[in-house]
């Protein structure tokens, strides 16, 4: 709903005071990353990272500028010339999202992106876009704790409805399904 690929059946998407619900999903400033390693394989990373950019028609300048900047922010510099099917699941991951970084969007959304990283590299990809990236607000959709354990606002959802929100902590006290999934997932480690 919030990318515009599906229309909510009740309100409004609101992105600084603008109701962007009808608007088509390529004129909302919304970059979406999957779970799927949707890279073009044909052309190197730096093509695949600079792919949206040059759609956009931007200078060839401005393009190789932010296509830098965002393979410094996600630790990915040394790979630009290689192809995908050189590069690890969690070397590709990165280029997905320095892709979506590149365009330089207000709302980043990763959607369930880390699931198939290890837990080494997930940290890391959150540590790179917090730390380097301040432009955008994330949205990230995830079923792993640890990847949530540090946003501001943590949504649980279960059958489609909101039964939980705040940060780790308070939902560790007030919603038990949280609860539970945290102590599962991690054992003791969440209360430390």
């Amino acid at each position: 709903i919030i990318a515009g690929l599906l229309e909510p059946d009740a309100g409004s998407v609101m992105l600084d005071g603008r109701d962007i619900t009808r608007l088509a999903p390529e004129k909302r400033d919304v970059n979406t990353v999957f779970q799927n390693y949707a890279l073009f394989p044909h052309m190197n990373v730096e093509k695949n990272i600079a792919y949206g950019l040059k759609l956009r028609k931007l200078p060839r300048r401005v393009i190789d500028e932010k296509v830098r900047e965002a393979a410094e922010i996600l630790d990915i510099t040394e790979l630009l010339r290689r192809k995908p099917k050189a590069l690890s699941g969690g070397q590709r991951q990165r280029i997905l999202i320095a892709r979506a970084l590149a365009g330089h969007p207000e709302i980043l959304l990763l959607d369930d992106s880390s699931s198939a990283l290890d837990y080494k590299t997930d940290a890391q990809l959150r540590n790179a876009i917090f730390s380097g990236y301040q432009d955008a607000a994330v949205i990230m959709v995830a079923q792993r704790v640890s990847s949530v354990m540090s946003a501001d606002l943590i949504l649980v959802l279960e059958g489609g409805e909101v039964i939980g929100h705040g940060r780790h902590e308070e939902l560790l006290v007030t919603c038990p399904v949280y609860r539970e999934i945290s102590e599962s997932q991690m054992g003791g480690a969440f209360l430390e």
